[in-house]
């Protein structure tokens, strides 16, 4: 069993098995002795598929970062976020009117990672107060958590 990815996990592997028609094994030991019995099947034709419907059945989790002239810390702490072993993220960036170089350092970001960040800031690129830039962020996340 060691030779086992850890992404297979019965919640994961059960319901993507029953949609190529396969039996649903109710427990995780029996389960697992059936993967290693149909192992090369699982390995050529399901394993992509698995990973990536593991990705995908893991709630979006939203990460807003309010900031306010952080140009010192700003990448350090958007770096931060990016090295997190959760993978399905989003990273919401909310300007609260800065004055320094952390704006275009947001902007850069949101340019290089279109899928994964967002730069928001209120009308006018004007400092509304830290409870307003979260409440922005808040309405534009999208995800479950």
């Amino acid at each position: 069993m060691d030779s086992l990815p850890n992404f297979i996990t019965c919640n994961i592997l059960v319901p993507e098995l029953r949609k190529f028609g396969l039996l649903a094994i109710s427990s995780t030991v029996t389960f697992l002795k059936y993967l290693l019995s149909v192992k090369e099947i699982i390995h050529q034709e399901f394993s992509l598929v698995l990973v990536g419907n593991e990705m995908n059945s893991k709630p979006l989790v939203s990460g807003i970062m309010i900031f306010l002239n952080a140009e010192k810390f700003i990448e350090e702490a958007i770096e931060s976020v990016f090295s997190q072993t959760c993978d399905n993220w989003e990273l919401l960036l909310v300007d609260d009117g800065s004055t320094d170089s952390s704006t275009k350092i947001a902007q850069r970001y949101t340019e290089q990672y279109p899928d994964k960040v967002r730069y928001l800031e209120h009308e006018g690129h004007c400092n509304r107060g830290k409870s307003a830039a979260r409440n922005l962020g808040i309405n534009h996340a999208k995800g479950e958590y």
